[in-house]
């Protein structure tokens, strides 16, 4: 059967995030991680890197930690971490076997506008190799 890989490279996802949107003021990420039995898919590791300031940025040093979407785990950590997810493979095109992930964020300060409009997206979303 034919798979699918997706991959993110690394980034925080904090105020050092290179101007994105939406993020300003988050201080936790939660990472909530559940899929089927047997696992239908490889990778999809969350890679953590050490955070090296320089000129008051933020940015990914050389060592890491890989941690594995272990079924029914969350994983919290600061948002200001550099960090990306692992390639993830999965192995048919069947919904039901992709890796899933809930995120969350912790936020300080005043609430962005981004999601303060009506009409604006919801914080969690459901995505199969978030």
């Amino acid at each position: 059967m034919p798979g699918r890989v997706v991959v993110y490279l690394p980034s925080p996802d904090g105020d050092d995030d290179g101007g994105l949107r939406g993020t300003a003021g988050r201080q936790l990420t939660c990472v909530y991680y559940f899929h089927g039995q047997p696992r239908r898919f490889a990778g999809g590791e969350l890679r953590l890197y050490e955070r090296v300031v320089r000129g008051g940025s933020v940015s990914p040093g050389e060592g890491f930690v890989t941690l594995d979407p272990a079924d029914n785990s969350a994983v919290f950590f600061a948002s200001s971490t550099p960090h990306e997810v692992r390639p993830v493979e999965v192995v048919s095109e069947n919904f039901a076997d992709s890796r899933f992930a809930i995120t969350i964020w912790f936020r300080r300060g005043p609430r962005p506008s981004l999601l303060a409009a009506p009409s604006a997206a919801p914080a969690v979303a459901l995505s199969p190799t978030s």
